[in-house]
């Protein structure tokens, strides 16, 4: 836990110091209200300029969709008549040619005019005269010349022509295509449709503008409202373009735009060529429609002003954004330092803004609160202390009595040895064998005890130097032989010969080997034969003893090092403190070695821990010996 540092104040941002006196909440709904002007004001100021913008944007974009409509019925138109003039001019009922006599011919034409494929069909002999024609409105006719048609001239030649015509009465599209008999051309078949004021007026229903038909620079068929005694074809100002854009439209044979002035104010006017059959540029329509029908719509200045809304919602967002800022930064670094105490962190101190205000007053609390948890932990730390240091002195007062009893025991057992075999069951010997195991156990709760105190004091220490790992063994397990003794077990020895010297504390390498293999024998079976195995890997002695008891559960190992956790499993099979691992643990990695375990319930399990060399050396073939309860451990 870090000291305590002075407690910094907060609160003295440069522009927040005019509105110390207003609480939270007020500094709040004043930026609220100039945040609201300032939008209202940039959104009037910048909604007239946006929705005109974005009203003339719209009305190019309808205009252009606008033109597409009517080029894309100019293509369907002559798409229709190119189909119906292939039928005819590849068809049987044709050839050869006036086969089927004037008129079956003039009822094939018929159905091409009831499948409004055209305005008017024609099949034309070699000589330039009609065979049949037929036009929507007037009744057929034959023997018509038409050597001078651009179309049907070009199709007598051998080669189809399309595109628009220019005829007395107005403008039509045209595909003329020829008949052929084997190699020679010996006819031709035309169909044409008229750009009339029935297309005009429903291409401006279908896009909402003004559609005008030009035979050059004369209107031949518009959809504008004509006023009364004017006829299509005459000169009127919306209705005839002027010379300077058929001028345009011929030399730069592309699209023209203007605005023009008419009776309904100013509108917006777009001339597009069309091609006649030879490829120039013989006639043109219009797309028009009034600025002021287009500047009127609702949809549009509505959409311009959600537009400008949203823009200048976004301004009001960044100005409030860092305004809010500036208010919110004292909290985002109380809400840190709370983080910081709910991680465990009680010696940082809590900034304290420097406001008589709620955030002021509530920092303020967060730090009288972090300073009472602070003084809490520090007197629960010193009761843990304090109770840690109980243990060692009770262990301390103990281990002074326990050896004089511990010495008594054994010198007992050593003088009775030779008639314990004679003795029967509840006998000195046997008393004293009970005397002996239990003093031993109680000698090792002590020992552990003193050495938890040491670690918790920071005084536990080994002092490694060179040591004989065979010496190690075999005092470890005549250390306990008296409980192994009591279970009918034994102890057999894997080593690898020659085991070097280790760079270890003996007494306290022994300690840990005594507690595994004491563990090995409390939660072995009666009779069980535990196995130590020692072996030299990396540059370390490695130590082993696996017994067939219960086994740890997996869930269970990561915490078997962990001082006072017992396993479940271990729990039900005998009683301990949970001292012992922990212990082992402690001691191997102040020698730098590694301790673990390796169990399979119920399969036993199997702990290890490993130790430096005082020098490397190379490990031998492994040897196996077999040590009764009562036979030293050589590891040969």
């Amino acid at each position: 836990m870090r000291a305590p540092t002075s407690v910094p104040a907060l609160g003295q941002d440069r522009h927040l110091r005019h509105l110390g006196t207003l609480g939270l909440r007020g500094r709040l709904t004043l930026f609220a209200a100039l945040l609201v002007l300032v939008a209202v004001c940039a959104t009037g100021s910048a909604a007239g300029w946006l929705i005109e913008r974005q009203a003339a944007l719209a009305a190019r974009a309808r205009l252009d969709h606008a033109t597409e409509v009517v080029a894309s019925e100019y293509e369907n138109i002559l798409e229709n008549a190119r189909i119906a003039a292939e039928l005819l001019a590849v068809g049987p009922v044709l050839g050869p040619l006036g086969l089927a006599g004037p008129e079956g011919l003039t009822a094939v034409l018929r159905s091409v005019l009831r499948a409004r494929s055209g305005d008017y069909v024609a099949v034309v002999g070699p000589d330039g005269v009609t065979l049949a024609e037929v036009e929507r409105g007037s009744t057929p006719a034959r023997a018509t010349p038409l050597r001078t048609d651009e179309a049907v001239t070009r199709a007598l030649a051998g080669s189809a022509a399309e595109g628009i015509e220019l005829t007395p009465s107005g403008v039509r599209a045209v595909v003329a295509l020829p008949v052929r008999s084997g190699a020679d051309t010996v006819g031709a078949v035309i169909v044409a449709s008229n750009l009339d004021e029935a297309l005009a007026n429903r291409l401006q229903r279908a896009t909402q503008f003004n559609v005008t038909f030009y035979a050059g620079e004369r209107a031949t068929a518009t959809s504008l409202k004509l006023p009364v005694g004017e006829r299509a074809g005459e000169p009127r100002a919306g209705a005839v373009a002027g010379a300077s854009v058929w001028t345009r439209v011929i030399d730069e044979q592309q699209e023209v735009e203007e605005v023009t002035h008419n009776g309904e104010g100013r509108a917006l006017v777009r001339y597009v060529p069309l091609r006649g059959v030879g490829g120039q540029v013989v006639g043109m329509f219009s797309i028009s429609a009034s600025l002021s029908e287009l500047l009127g719509t609702r949809t549009q200045l509505l959409a311009s002003l959600a537009v400008a809304a949203a823009l200048v919602l976004g301004l009001a967002v960044t100005a409030g954004a860092v305004i809010a800022g500036a208010l919110s930064r004292p909290i985002r670094r109380l809400a840190v330092a709370v983080r910081r105490i709910g991680e465990g962190d009680l010696a940082s101190p809590v900034p304290v803004i420097a406001r008589d205000d709620e955030v002021g007053r509530l920092t303020r609390a967060v730090e009288d609160m972090r300073e009472r948890l602070r003084r809490h932990a520090a007197e629960q730390e010193q009761l843990k202390q304090l109770k840690d240091q109980y243990l060692f002195n009770v262990a301390h007062e103990l281990k002074t009595p326990l050896a004089t009893l511990i010495a008594s025991v054994e010198e007992l057992a050593e003088a009775e040895a030779s008639d314990a075999a004679n003795d029967a069951d509840g006998s000195p010997a046997q008393l004293l064998g009970m005397v002996q195991r239990s003093t031993a156990r109680l000698r090792a709760l002590v020992d552990n005890l003193l050495d938890l105190g040491s670690l918790r004091a920071g005084r536990f220490a080994v002092a490694p130097r060179p040591a004989d790992l065979r010496e190690i063994v075999t005092d470890a397990v005549a250390a306990v032989r008296p409980l192994l003794e009591a279970k009918g077990q034994r102890v057999t020895c894997v080593s690898s010969p020659p085991l070097p010297p280790v760079l270890a504390d003996a007494r306290r390498a022994q300690q840990a080997l005594v507690n595994l293999l004491s563990n090995a024998s409390k939660y072995g079976p009666v009779g069980d034969v535990i196995q130590l195995r020692t072996e030299v890997s990396d540059g370390q002695a490695r130590v082993a003893v696996a017994d067939h008891g219960p086994g740890i559960p997996p869930a269970e190992q990561p915490r078997l090092f962990e001082a006072y956790f017992r396993s479940v499993t271990a729990s039900r099979v005998a009683p301990g403190v949970g001292l012992g691992l922990a212990i082992v643990k402690a001691i191997v990695e102040a020698h730098g070695g590694r301790v673990g375990v390796e169990s399979v319930p119920p399969d036993g399990a199997t702990f290890w821990f490993s130790l430096p060399l005082a020098e490397q050396c190379g490990a031998g073939s492994a040897a196996l010996v077999s040590l009764s309860s009562l036979e030293a451990c050589d590891g040969g």
